[in-house]
């Protein structure tokens, strides 16, 4: 559920959700609007209910780490690192240059289309001993 929290001057005496209290106006208070099924739904809150409750909120979700986010880091080392480095500038300069053939010499990209195969082939054959190429690649 999308929710629109903004802080704002309470502009007429108003009762907080949290507490039960009236929020005095000229007073600063938080707005928290959520689409209702019918029509949207507007709460009004202390400054301080909203951050107790929010707190409170945290306190029950405890902030948990997760380590397997993201993409596993491959256990190279420096060397290995550069060699895969260059390998893949490699294939991507080769790539690079057989879109520009296409573009501007067709017929010449059909006729080199083999041989530029061949070497993206080879560079796949040298990254398997360096952590093998990446999945875009096999695609």
């Amino acid at each position: 559920m999308l929710a629109l929290v903004w802080i704002s001057w309470c502009k007429k005496k108003s009762t907080c959700v949290s507490c039960g209290e009236l929020i005095e106006a000229r007073q600063p208070m938080v707005y928290s609007k959520f689409k209702g099924e019918r029509h949207p739904i507007l709460l009004r809150k202390h400054l301080h209910c909203w951050v107790k409750d929010a707190l409170d909120w945290l306190e029950k979700h405890p902030y948990k780490h997760h380590a397997g986010a993201g993409r596993p880091k491959l256990n190279l080392s420096d060397e290995q690192k550069k060699s895969r480095l260059k390998l893949l500038m490699a294939r991507n300069n080769i790539v690079y240059k057989q879109r520009r053939l296409a573009m501007l010499r067709p017929e010449l990209a059909i006729a080199k289309q083999t041989a530029i195969q061949e070497k993206i082939y080879a560079i796949c054959i040298q990254l398997a001993s360096l952590g093998g190429a990446p999945k875009s690649w096999l695609g």
